[in-house]
């Protein structure tokens, strides 16, 4: 019997370490729904407050005041992953399930990105490389001199333009 158990740990254990869980929620706000009184109607369905859409795993939210449905439905599912609860109702139908030796590296905003892949991002204004597990993280110049500073940032763009382009210093 104990033997048993010990397997049963073993075997749930590996499962874990092999797989990555996670909550995969995206929130999607609709403007300019069509309202009747205190009801929005929004894809053919006419409802108040909010449902819960059978066989779907969304849940449509009526501001009817601001003629607004806000749509709660799973997040696009990264590339080697799986819904892995979809009989569930929300939130937990989306929870995603990634293979770990495909996602390996999960950025401090909560990025999942697979080995080799490469991210620029502007907020913050970074560039992230996942190798083998690890996360790289490339950033912009830093200056000891506290007179000089970085010119012709693009705060829009991505990594490495939100950088700036050159070192300008004062005086």
């Amino acid at each position: 019997m104990l033997a048993c158990i010990t397997l049963v740990f073993l075997v749930f254990r590996l499962f874990l370490s092999e797989a990555l869980t996670f909550s995969n929620v995206k929130v999607v706000p609709v403007d300019g729904v069509p309202v009747l009184g205190d009801d929005c109607i929004y894809k053919g369905k006419r409802f108040s407050s909010s449902v819960e859409i059978p066989d779907s795993c969304e849940r449509w939210a009526c501001y009817a005041e601001t003629a607004v449905v806000v749509v709660t439905e799973c997040g696009d599912l990264p590339r080697g992953c799986f819904f892995s609860s979809r009989r569930r109702h929300l939130p937990f139908c989306c929870n995603t399930t990634c293979d770990m030796k495909s996602y390996t590296c999960l950025t401090p905003d909560n990025r999942l990105m697979g080995n080799g892949e490469v991210f620029s991002s502007r907020h913050p204004c970074v560039k992230y490389h996942c190798k083998n597990g690890v996360l790289v993280t490339q950033t912009c110049p830093t200056y000891v001199d506290p007179k000089c500073s970085a010119s012709h940032v693009d705060e829009c763009a991505p990594y490495p333009a939100c950088c700036g382009v050159a070192k300008v210093c004062a005086g």
